[in-house]
């Protein structure tokens, strides 16, 4: 496997594990784990991760590039963004059900019937429709600025950790 390719996945799975933890306390009752699902359901979760892995595809392939100093393949970016579409279609449900039990635990019945209830709403359901394309238009800002971030992170990361010389 190339190191462009590992490095590509390296970068798929930090994206992904900024997720929130999937730890929980105590078991949720019946009607929570429902309304956590809906809730889940009204945040479309699947469409906003699906188009920001396609819109930091070439965000990320070119970082990849730089870092690496060789060339992505030809349609290297198109290929990775696909590939991350039909792996997010995947591994959505199974994330998605393992979610539930943890938001069920992290809100009271009360706030996730109001949860549900906003974004079950025209008003809600109109803000969510919107994420997935405005999360688009963010992308060359996120482009723009992930040099800063990285450089950032390694400094820190250095401060903390020997890296060693590069």
């Amino acid at each position: 496997m190339s190191q462009l390719v590992r490095a590509a996945l390296c970068a798929v799975a930090l994206v992904v594990s900024a997720t929130p933890a999937l730890a929980q306390s105590a078991a949720p009752t019946p009607k929570s784990l429902e309304l956590a699902r809906r809730y889940i359901a009204a945040l479309n979760m699947d469409r906003t991760m699906t188009a920001t892995m396609q819109g930091l595809a070439p965000i990320l392939v070119a970082s990849l590039e730089k870092r690496t100093g060789s060339p992505a393949p030809a349609g290297f970016t198109d290929a990775f963004a696909q590939s991350s579409t039909e792996a997010v279609a995947v591994v959505m449900p199974s994330l998605i059900e393992r979610m539930a039990p943890v938001v069920a635990a992290s809100f009271t019945e009360a706030e996730l019937e109001a949860g549900v209830a906003y974004y079950e709403s025209p008003l809600g359901r109109s803000m969510m429709a919107k994420v997935p394309a405005y999360t688009g238009k963010v992308q060359p800002v996120i482009a723009e600025l992930m040099p800063q971030m990285q450089d950032e992170l390694r400094e820190r990361l250095c401060k903390r950790i020997d890296c060693g010389a590069d």
